[in-house]
Order: C-alpha cells, then sequence, then structure tokens
C-alpha cells in the first residue's frame, strides 16, 4: 500500500479553498493541509514539508510572489531517496 501525496495549498479566497478540499475529498490517495497566507505556509513548509505546494501567485495579500522567493530560504530539502517538493502556482 503507497502512502497518501501530501498536497499544501495556499490560498488567501475561502471559497478557493473549500472547492479545493471538495476536489481533493474525492481521491483518497492525497493528504490535503490548507493555509490562507504565505506566512502560514512556509510554518507548515518547515514542519512538515509536503510533495507538493498549490498556491495562488496572485493573492490579494500579495505574498505569492513572495513566498516563491522565501521558499528556498526554509528548511524544506529533497528527501534522502532524491524526491522533492513539487510546486505547481
Amino acid at each position: 500500500m503507497s502512502s497518501k501525496i501530501r498536497v499544501l495549498h495556499v490560498d488567501d479566497d475561502d471559497d478557493i479553498r473549500v472547492i479545493t478540499k471538495l476536489a481533493f475529498s474525492l481521491d483518497e490517495g492525497f493528504e490535503l493541509e490548507q493555509c490562507s497566507s504565505g506566512a502560514e505556509a512556509l510554518e507548515k513548509a518547515r514542519a512538515a514539508p509536503p510533495d507538493l505546494l498549490r498556491i495562488d501567485f496572485e493573492s490579494t495579500l500579495g505574498e505569492g510572489t513572495t513566498f516563491h522567493i522565501d521558499l528556498p530560504k526554509t528548511t524544506v530539502e529533497k528527501a534522502p531517496d532524491g524526491d522533492g517538493m513539487e510546486i505547481a502556482a
């Protein structure tokens, strides 16, 4: 049995987060965690690096680009097996 793909979704729009949660709930192969700000997402990515990031770069908070710049400065690193985090914008 394979493990679930851990997805971190960052969006400041409540409706988009609800729709995304619904979509990911239809496939048991994913474990979704959601954030409403880049700062919260960086904290969560440092604590438990996801397999995939889904970021709203056009956030009304203006954090999408800043998050993208700050992400490499975090402690998020590639796993020992060579797999790393993928980022989907």
